[in-house]
């Protein structure tokens, strides 16, 4: 993967990619999608592929499995990835994985840019990979409740405490003490 002017950072956009593509542990399929409440194909197939991909309690494993759905507009596409996506996220990341979607007017910006968006992609797409240390960044980004955040870092630091360099132990130390002030009412969201 190429680097991007616009990252915020130097290297590829997605480094964890590099490496799964690398070890040959990136799979990419097509799911026909009819309509937006037509969540069960996709949602399935990310079950099935949660069942079987490596997750962070296995070391450094990279691996990813894409979902490109089709047989419906962009916007009905979207609405199903975004909809898979929620259903799936705790169960996700209960098993050390990540699940994110992609589509062509992808808000969020990347973590280390306001101005660059990463989960921009031509098409929509289900995304789902191995949890990596560098995972914390995601977890903690605005927009998350206290609940989501504080059971998110929890897992998180369940698989990597022990391994994680000082400054990623740092920030999910940070989102859990942010998170006991705001359950205390002396943050800003709840």
């Amino acid at each position: 993967m190429k680097p991007h002017e616009l990252l915020g950072r130097k290297g590829a956009v997605c480094p964890f990619i590099d490496s799964a593509l690398r070890s040959g542990r990136i799979s990419v399929n097509s799911i026909r999608v009819g309509h937006a409440g037509q969540t069960a194909a996709l949602r399935s197939a990310a079950e099935d592929g949660l069942s079987r991909i490596r997750n962070a309690t296995n070391g450094d494993e990279f691996e990813a499995i894409l979902f490109v759905p089709f047989g419906s507009t962009e916007d009905v596409l979207r609405e199903v990835v975004v909809a898979v996506q929620d259903e799936l996220r705790a169960a996700s990341i209960r098993r050390g994985c990540m699940i994110g979607v992609f589509h062509p007017d992808h808000p969020e910006p990347g973590v280390h840019s306001a101005v660059f968006r990463p989960l921009a992609s031509p098409r929509a797409i289900l995304g789902i990979r191995t949890m990596v240390d560098a995972d914390i960044r995601f977890l903690t980004a605005p927009g998350a409740s206290t609940t989501a955040r504080t059971h998110d870092v929890g897992i998180w630091q369940s698989f990597f405490a022990a391994r994680a360099p000082q400054a990623l132990l740092d920030i999910g130390m940070q989102a859990m003490a942010d998170a006991e002030r705001e359950g205390s009412g002396t943050g800003s969201r709840a």
